[in-house]
Formats: structure tokens, C-alpha cells, sequence
């Protein structure tokens, strides 16, 4: 994996989530607050992605859609089920989608 050409961003888009999660996450409860950080971190990736000047694929952003739509269904819910059942499916969304951003379901030239 070649270096980043700018690691400092990406720390600080690191530090700036695990701030946000701080400022949503204590002492309250995560209704529209785990909506809110989902959609930072998706937005934080395409951010370091344009940073590095990397394209992402097509269906990346599809992915980011159905991610921050999975997180957003936590607080319309009512039943712990599906409250934890949809957050693990945003937070394993939110996972897929920084291992395949920038190469995701694309042809390979040969």
C-alpha cells in the first residue's frame, strides 16, 4: 500500500469523528445522534478520498446512500431488534465502504 500524501488530514478527520461521537454520544441516548455521526463518517471517507485525489467508484456512493439510510431507520424504530439489528448493518456498512472505496466493483484493464 503506497504512503497517503496527507496523513494530516485524515488524522484529523479521525480525531474530528471520535470528537463528534464524544459530543453526540455522552450521556444521551442515540436516536438522531448515530444518524448524524454515520453520515459524518461517510462523508469523512469521500472527503480523505478527494484529499488523496482518488476517484470513488460509482457504486460506492450507492453504498454511502444505503448506509446513512440503514443508520437513519435507528430512530424511527421503536423495538431493540431493529434498533440493533440496523445498527450493526450501517456500522458493517460504514466498515464495507472504507475497504472498497475507491475500487469497488470496477472492471480490470488489463
Amino acid at each position: 500500500m503506497p504512503p497517503t500524501r496527507t496523513p494530516e488530514r485524515i488524522w484529523t478527520a479521525a480525531f474530528g469523528l471520535a470528537w463528534a461521537a464524544d459530543l453526540l454520544f455522552w450521556k444521551s441516548s442515540p436516536g438522531i445522534s448515530f444518524t448524524l455521526w454515520i453520515a459524518l463518517g461517510v462523508a469523512a471517507l469521500f472527503a480523505c478520498a478527494f484529499w488523496e485525489g482518488k476517484r470513488p467508484a460509482p457504486a460506492s456512493y450507492l453504498l454511502g446512500l444505503l448506509t446513512v439510510a440503514l443508520a437513519s431507520t435507528n430512530t424511527l424504530r421503536a423495538e431493540e431488534f431493529s434498533r440493533i439489528f440496523t445498527a450493526f448493518l450501517s456500522l458493517a456498512g460504514l466498515a464495507l465502504l472504507a475497504g472498497t472505496l475507491t475500487h469497488a466493483f470496477r472492471k480490470v484493464q488489463k
